[in-house]
């Protein structure tokens, strides 16, 4: 339909209206109206024009332009159904800190390479763990292109500088200190139960969320083993159990005597103090070291007595990692394999444990964790 209409100045225009169809894409009746044609020909010309165009290249479905955090919206609600709880948490927290903070505003298709260019030399330069928002960045372009908002990533772009390596290890204790520890350890403050929750990992090289999640279930104390099979994570409402990132972090390893004679007194003890406190011990299913409801202990437990201990007996700071990575460190100058060091730390590929313990390896003697126990008993 042409019809002609008149500007304010007085002049005279035409426009035409038309119904081009249904969108195959949307199911939607679509029509259109153009106006400012000077000619009622050249009103119709472009009708015409129109018209031929839709039904030989289709509709133009070209997107409207949309904001960055929109697209980060829609990709983070497809992505989280594969992570952990805990790991959710991360995403959003990096998310919300920092890629946010850069990208928030602004239209997907008007971020230019030089755009993440700056994001990501800003994100290395800040943080150890740059890579980690400057990825998620990069994630949600790429989910932009699938949603066809963008034909390409500027990420794809932008050079990422190479990881710094860096001359620091984690500390760790040489035998003597080792045995210093231990002395120390039971002769401080602490409760039974933490004097034994920390005992049980600098001897088993046990990460501190798979000791809070071990239950009596786990322990046989009759074969001097431990099985590993979870830890404990958080997410927004609390503590839950969670399975290890890798198959790796599923094993059974074996315990010396001493620990073993300790866990037995600790189990009689712990229900000693559960009945006096009017609360159900929970047979197999028992957490071994829990909070005063039964429930599981703080991640930041270990982290909180080893400072004080370390406080209390003035000797130099120890965090958990240092246990895990002393007890590596002192079976590898016992004579144990890497091997075996792999598989008791629960790594999933052996370079890890030779990166990071490599230091202190001598020959390749394979041996057992009771010479470990040897090893650190004649210091």
């Amino acid at each position: 339909m042409i019809k002609q209409y008149e500007l304010k100045n007085g002049e005279k225009r035409y426009l035409f209206q038309t119904y081009l169809g249904v969108d195959p894409q949307t199911g939607k009746q679509r029509r259109t109206t153009r106006r400012g044609f000077k000619t009622e020909r050249e009103a119709k010309l472009a009708e015409a024009r129109l018209l031929h165009e839709i039904e030989t290249q289709g509709f133009d479905n070209k997107p409207k332009q949309v904001k960055f955090e929109v697209v980060l919206g829609k990709w983070f609600e497809l992505h989280k159904k594969k992570l952990k709880p805990s790991s959710i948490i991360n995403y959003e927290r990096d998310s919300n800190n920092h890629v946010l903070l850069y990208f928030k505003g602004k239209y997907v298709d008007k971020i230019t390479v030089d755009d993440c260019q700056k994001f990501v030399v800003n994100m290395y330069d800040k943080m150890t763990n740059g890579y980690r928002p400057v990825g998620i960045a990069s994630k949600v372009m790429d989910h932009a292109i699938r949603l066809g908002y963008i034909k390409s990533n500027p990420f794809k772009l932008a050079v990422r500088p190479p990881k710094l390596k860096t001359d620091y290890t984690v500390p760790f204790m040489d035998r003597k200190e080792f045995n210093k520890f231990i002395y120390d350890l039971h002769k401080s403050s602490l409760s039974t139960q933490n004097k034994i929750m920390i005992h049980l990992i600098a001897f088993t090289g046990m990460r501190k969320n798979e000791a809070a999640a071990l239950m009596w279930k786990d322990v046989d104390l009759n074969n001097n083993l431990i099985k590993i099979e979870r830890n404990v994570a958080k997410d927004r409402v609390g503590y839950y159990i969670s399975e290890p990132k890798t198959k790796a972090g599923i094993r059974t390893i074996a315990i010396d005597k001493e620990t073993i004679d300790l866990l037995k007194k600790w189990k009689i003890k712990q229900m000693e103090i559960l009945f006096s406190r009017g609360q159900k011990h929970k047979g197999q299913e028992q957490l071994l070291f829990a909070n005063r409801n039964n429930s599981f202990v703080c991640r930041r437990i270990v982290n909180d007595l080893l400072d004080r201990m370390t406080n209390e007996m003035n000797i130099k700071r120890i965090t958990p990692h240092s246990l895990r990575h002393t007890h590596a460190s002192l079976l590898l100058e016992a004579g144990a394999s890497i091997k075996e060091v792999q598989d008791r730390l629960g790594h999933k590929d052996i370079k890890t444990t030779m990166d990071t313990y490599a230091h202190v390896t001598t020959d390749g003697k394979e041996k057992t964790v009771n010479q470990f126990i040897a090893f650190v008993s004649n210091g």
